[in-house]
């Protein structure tokens, strides 16, 4: 999704209201393992690719999963709505 569908211009346009940040939980080091446990408290979910927007007081706004992240025209208005 990240090299096919956020490139196109009106993802990348939306994305760029964001501050992007990258929760890599998959490698089995123990920083990692913590990222994992805090997406699953957050998330209610641990399976990757996740994709959500957090206040900066860390309050989970949005969150989605691959099958929108998938379509552009779906990831678009996704982002659009969690934007406000």
């Amino acid at each position: 999704m990240e090299f096919r569908v956020f490139p196109e211009p009106a993802v990348k346009a939306e994305l760029e209201k964001f501050i992007r940040v990258r929760l890599y939980t998959d490698n089995g080091s123990e920083a990692e393992n913590k990222n994992g446990q805090y997406a699953l408290a957050l998330l209610n979910n641990a399976v990757n690719p996740l994709y959500a927007v957090i206040d900066g007081d860390g309050k989970l706004l949005a969150n989605t999963d691959y099958n929108i992240a998938k379509d552009a025209v779906k990831m678009t208005a996704w982002l659009k709505k969690a934007h406000g």
